[in-house]
């Protein structure tokens, strides 16, 4: 009910008191199930440095929506308002973070699958890194060292029953390295289940600020002379990412025993506020409005 209220108010000061209980409630997980030393299947090699990625986006979000505003000169009046250019760069990064983190660690998929996903993962990043410029003798050497862990990689990738399974001309651009996941972000969010038309168009639009194109420009000039809107959308964007972060928590509360007992000792304020969270996210991200 207290969501609901806040909705309606266009108040977005609570959200963001919520999406900080969940960032704590997500580092909180995270420390915890490392503390244990939980035995992480082969392809959750990078899941803490991703989790790790996830919290501070989340936190950087935070500050950045209730952090100081800034003044800005339109129209011949001076406004003070939040930063939403930085607000939809993070919230894009926010989402496609938890999607790649979800696709690599929790997809229901077979384990030779699961497994070349995470070896296309390193093998892609790495050949890209090899197109990069260096000119000190210790980028040389790293970059050396990198070839041999791509050739290592790319036998590794030829020799899982997953990939030979592949049509040739599939398994070839895959080995070019040109894409580090099998699949698209737009097919990774339907695999998630995710059927809310509203957030896959925010998704597109964060797009538009990421890459500087005309629609930002257009868009951040109305916000700059329309606070209410501004505030709506403010609202919009920290619903999508409390739900995006109950969806993160609860892949490790399913996964991981130690990350279900210590979140029930975490304060019943704390854990209320997740479940209200999580239930509103199910019903609005999973299901098409």
């Amino acid at each position: 009910m207290q969501i609901r209220k806040q909705q309606k108010t266009s108040d977005y000061n609570g959200f963001l008191t919520d999406l900080n209980t969940m960032v704590f409630v997500l580092n909180y997980t995270t420390n915890v199930m490392y503390d244990a030393k939980v035995k992480l299947k082969p392809n959750q090699t990078f899941l803490e440095v991703q989790l790790i990625k996830l919290a501070q986006h989340g936190g950087s979000l935070v500050d950045t929506v209730r952090g100081k505003s800034r003044p800005t000169h339109v129209s011949g009046v001076f406004h003070d308002y939040p930063d939403i250019s930085s607000t939809y760069v993070l919230a894009r990064s926010i989402i496609e973070t938890y999607l790649v983190t979800y696709y690599l660690n929790f997809d229901n998929i077979p384990a030779d699958q699961s497994n070349f996903r995470k070896l296309l993962f390193e093998f892609a990043g790495l050949k890209r890194r090899q197109l990069f410029a260096v000119t000190t003798p210790e980028g040389k050497k790293q970059l050396k060292k990198e070839a041999g862990e791509i050739a290592t990689l790319e036998q590794s990738i030829k020799a899982n029953t997953y990939f030979a399974k592949l049509k040739s001309d599939r398994k070839k651009y895959l080995l070019s390295g040109k894409s580090a996941t099998e699949i698209s972000i737009e097919d990774i969010i339907r695999a998630r289940g995710i059927l809310n038309q509203q957030f896959y168009m925010g998704w597109r639009l964060y797009s538009n600020f990421v890459h500087a194109e005309y629609l930002s420009t257009i868009q951040l000039k109305d916000y700059l002379t329309d606070r209410a809107a501004l505030n709506h959308t403010l609202m919009a964007i920290l619903v999508d990412q409390i739900g995006i972060f109950t969806f993160q928590i609860n892949d490790l509360l399913n996964n991981f025993p130690s990350c279900k007992f210590a979140f029930n000792m975490l304060s019943v304020e704390q854990r209320t506020t997740f479940d209200a969270w999580s239930k509103l996210a199910e019903s609005r991200l999973l299901k098409q409005p």
